[in-house]
């Protein structure tokens, strides 16, 4: 895989403990293995059994998981054209406020989370929906305070961004 580091220098003070892609995964095979679980163990947790309302939620899943792989996609694309790291471990070269990032601090979480999420509408069960629960925990609680330390110390005018624009979405 391509360095999403582009070049900038390395910087502890930005390092997590595991990468939020690597965690997002685990949260998503958790989720694969709760509904298969559930599946075997009678304990299924669907939406709806009802078949109009299924197809209903299986589409509306479709078009909320595509919205937030574009949404991931386009907050990556709008680092790489301002020159801005991607992975943790490296030194922000300049404050994102642009694009997806008009509209929230972390674009790339909400994508990841929602995207977990919305699986659930696709699979017709609550448990993908439980299985980003934990994602959503580790980055507002363990994450996200590291990188907004890191910006708030690396950037003048982070603390006026970060009052104007919310953290998730509301």
């Amino acid at each position: 895989m391509k360095d999403a580091g582009f070049g900038a220098p390395k910087d502890e003070s930005s390092k997590v403990l595991i990468r939020p892609p690597t965690f997002a995964k685990a949260c998503f095979g958790f989720g694969v293995l709760l509904t298969l679980g559930g599946s075997f163990t009678g304990i299924d947790l669907a939406l709806t059994t009802d078949r109009n309302q299924s197809l209903a939620l299986k589409l509306a899943g479709l078009a909320l998981v595509a919205a937030n792989l574009y949404l991931m996609l386009w907050s990556v694309e709008y680092f790489g054209k301002n020159n801005t790291p991607v992975c943790h471990g490296r030194k922000a070269q300049k404050l994102v406020k642009g694009g997806p990032f008009f509209y929230t601090r972390n674009p790339m979480y909400v994508g990841m989370v929602g995207l977990i999420g919305s699986v659930s509408l696709l699979a017709n069960s609550w448990w993908f929906l439980i299985a980003s629960s934990p994602l959503y925990l580790y980055l507002q609680y363990l994450v996200v305070p590291i990188e907004e330390n890191h910006l708030f110390n690396s950037f003048e005018n982070y603390e006026e961004y970060a009052k104007k624009t919310p953290r998730w979405i509301l």
